[in-house]
């Protein structure tokens, strides 16, 4: 079963980040279930797909480059456990497991 996750799509590595994560998806490793973005201290979260439930997520996907300490402890604040909370260059790695890494 493949790992649900949300993403900032605020962030500015997205771009480079994206065809990584896509890469996961067509693996079948990777869910992308919703994106999150801040908006006044808070995380909103919006579907990717209508059907599913943004809020059901296994990890979250930040890059480290922009504000990671500042959304992993708005994330922790909903709930989320920092193990859950991750770095998307991460993906880069070679021959990544994502399901061993999660």
């Amino acid at each position: 079963m493949a790992i649900r996750a949300i993403i900032f799509r605020d962030d500015n590595d997205l771009p480079i980040l994206q065809p990584f994560y896509f890469a996961e998806v067509q693996r079948g490793t990777l869910d992308i279930v919703g994106y999150a973005f801040e908006e006044n201290g808070k995380i909103n979260v919006v579907n990717s797909r209508d059907d599913v439930d943004p809020r059901q997520f296994d990890i979250a996907i930040i890059s480290s480059r922009k504000n990671f300490y500042a959304r992993m402890k708005l994330l922790e604040g909903i709930g989320m456990p920092r193990e859950k909370i991750i770095d998307g260059f991460v993906f880069q790695v070679p021959n990544l497991n994502l399901p061993a890494l999660i």
